[in-house]
């Protein structure tokens, strides 16, 4: 897929491209949060499942408060890379005014306080508040507010891509390898292989290896709870 990059002075906007598979080549990482601690879907599930310090230190802010509005709040990996959630989310995980879920304010907050934190870092951000698992806002309006905050003086990229359900898109991948086995596109080597690094990136996430001696066992398809009484 092609990767398009669009500057705007300092900041820049990468299309097309996931930003869990970058995270690594920045100093700071930006997230849309709610504050009632949920990181079920969109990229905040990808951070929870491929660093879950992340997760365990969110579930240790507190559950629905209101204070963390506009706040941010952050997790450090190691000396090179931190993740910092922006509480922009209206009322933790309703979806209000006709699905927009994301408070504009309060992600130009955030957006203030992130700035005069790391000012001199090397910070990435998904466009917040533009997806429908991160708020389902306007993008343009959004966008004028990363402009408006961050202008050209600090070090910024932009990822604009569709956040996925994870879950789902496992799912999806193990359909497909099976459809390739079935209509004999792949060997049965082959088949066996891909499915299980396909469960492994659905246990562990992308960047943790997968051990040789991991074995995949599917499950057998229930036979229903029921008896048959002579």
């Amino acid at each position: 897929m092609l990767h398009l990059h669009i500057d705007y002075g300092k900041m820049q906007v990468i299309n097309n491209k996931q930003l869990i598979e970058d995270v690594y080549q920045y100093d700071v990482v930006l997230f849309g949060m709610g504050i009632n601690n949920s990181t079920n879907n969109g990229f905040s599930y990808d951070i929870a499942l491929n660093f879950p310090m992340v997760k365990d230190s969110e579930n240790n802010t507190g559950y629905g408060d209101l204070r963390k509005y506009g706040k941010i709040h952050e997790t450090v990996v190691n000396s090179n890379l931190l993740f910092c959630a922006c509480y922009c989310y209206n009322l933790g995980l309703k979806k209000r005014n006709n699905g927009v879920f994301i408070d504009y304010d309060k992600l130009e907050e955030c957006l203030n306080a992130v700035k005069t934190k790391y000012k001199n870092k090397k910070i990435a951000s998904p466009i917040i508040g533009q997806d429908e698992y991160d708020g389902n806002g306007d993008k343009t309006k959004i966008l004028d507010l990363f402009v408006k905050v961050f202008g050209d003086d600090t070090d910024l990229t932009l990822y604009d891509f569709k956040q996925n359900d994870f879950r789902l898109d496992r799912y999806r991948e193990a359909v497909n390898i099976r459809y390739e086995y079935v209509h004999g596109m792949i060997t049965k080597d082959e088949f066996k292989q891909r499915r299980k690094y396909n469960e492994w990136k659905r246990l562990h996430g992308i960047f943790k290896p997968m051990p040789e001696d991991f074995e995949y066992k599917p499950k057998r398809k229930s036979q229903g709870n029921f008896s048959l009484k002579k």
